[in-house]
């Protein structure tokens, strides 16, 4: 009996080496680092590397990472690499929300309004031109955009007034 008694501490024993033994295993692996895509994006585009910060931007978007910023910036690339379609897609899908902060929405409108001037869609550029100025009317960028506008629309006067008022607020 003496042998059985000494039995079960030692099982005991043996059970707890293990399971400290299996938990320790278990935390040793190295934890995956979670990747920030919009990070490396941002590093990219300091270093010049558009293709790279295009590729990281689509995966921030992917993977929810960046949140409004990283939509604009992959719109904004996608549009120097000539992807127009695909920038003005994503500055619409952007621009149906109305909650946005007034400086989110002046960048979004002046990005798809930069979109259509780069498609050739003078009409849609110049809708968005005066939503932006209803936004901020004290802006002379946008004066000088619409100016530019008028003219590719050979709307001499209209080109003129734009651009008598972006003189008169630049002073």
């Amino acid at each position: 009996m003496t042998d059985l008694a000494w039995l079960l501490p030692i099982t005991i024993v043996i059970l707890v080496v293990l399971l400290v033994a299996y938990r320790r295993q278990r935390g040793v692996k190295p934890k995956q680092p979670i990747a920030d895509h919009h990070l490396a994006a941002l590093e990219a585009l300091a270093d010049g590397d558009g293709g790279r910060a295009l590729g990281e931007l689509q995966l921030a978007v992917q993977q929810g990472q960046g949140g409004v910023d990283a939509y604009l910036r992959l719109a904004e690339l996608s549009r120097a690499e000539g992807q127009l379609k695909k920038a003005i897609h994503l500055h619409r899908s952007l621009a149906v929300n109305t909650s946005w902060s007034p400086a989110v929405r002046q960048r979004i409108l002046r990005g798809l309004a930069e979109d259509y001037l780069a498609a050739g869609r003078w009409d849609d550029a110049l809708t968005q031109l005066d939503e932006l100025r209803k936004l901020d009317a004290r802006d002379p960028a946008i004066y000088r955009r619409l100016c530019q506008v008028y003219l590719r629309k050979q709307d001499g006067e209209r080109a003129e007034q734009a651009l008598k008022r972006a003189h008169r607020l630049e002073g």
